[in-house]
């Protein structure tokens, strides 16, 4: 596992040998980088 100020990655292989990337995202840190690019929110 991956963390970052701004969320969680986790990557696992499935059975076939595909790469899967799992996230979980830091809501308070993520919205603030889109603000931070002058971006807007959906919440």
């Amino acid at each position: 596992m991956e963390t970052y100020d701004y969320g969680k990655f986790i990557h696992i292989l499935d059975v076939e040998g595909n790469k899967l990337e799992l996230w979980e995202a830091n809501d308070v840190q993520y919205e603030k980088m889109g603000i931070d690019m002058g971006l807007k929110t959906t919440k």
